[in-house]
């Protein structure tokens, strides 16, 4: 009885040691609870101060200065081997109110600011994959496949890094139509998890 008990422990003790553990990286069931899901920014800073909602007031704040940015989603899809996928899958979809700018008459993008122009926006969504460090700190994307259709609007973003409390920064450049014209503006945009479905 006692050889059976020391067998016992002597197995548990193998079978513990044996088992393999993933790298946070790749534990796709931790990083579903955690990332899984669509976010809506929390705050959107650029680096200078613009009037690209027209209203005399320049700033910074983003949230403010594009319509419909507030209600953008980013979607983080983590999803692990399947019936009908035969690896890991992790997908970035970034939203964004892209302007279009027209002059009525022209039918052209002005150059400078024109007062007649008309500006409309547009959800463009980007879809990569991408992987994360090691540390989880940054979700590193993977480049096109093909050739993006507007290098300017479809840009990815300069960086994705992972914010306390599981929040997503992510760091664009974007060429922003305003009161003083054209502006080529960074902007960082913090996004946090509104709902775990997709």
């Amino acid at each position: 009885m006692k050889r059976t008990g020391v067998l016992a422990l002597l197995w548990l003790i193998s079978a513990v040691g044996c088992q393999q553990t993933l790298a946070p990286n790749e534990d796709f069931i931790s990083l579903h609870e955690r990332f899984h899901g669509k976010y809506r920014p929390v705050s959107s800073v650029a680096s200078e101060a613009v009037d690209a909602n027209f209203d005399g007031k320049p700033s910074t704040d983003m949230l403010v200065e594009l319509r419909d940015l507030a209600t953008t989603d980013l979607r983080i899809d983590i999803n692990g081997p399947s019936v009908h996928r035969s690896e890991r899958f992790f997908g970035f979809y970034h939203a964004w109110p892209e302007q279009y700018v027209r002059n009525p008459y022209t039918n052209k993008e002005p150059v400078a600011y024109d007062s007649l122009a008309t500006v409309n926006y547009n959800w463009q969504a980007v879809s990569r994959q991408f992987d994360f460090d090691k540390d989880i700190r940054q979700m590193q994307l993977k480049p096109d496949n093909e050739p993006l259709p507007d290098p300017e609007q479809f840009a990815p973003p300069k960086a994705v890094t992972i914010e306390a409390g599981d929040r997503v920064k992510i760091i664009n450049s974007k060429r922003l139509y305003t009161r003083s014209g054209w502006k080529t503006v960074e902007i960082v945009t913090v996004y946090k998890r509104y709902t775990t479905v997709t």
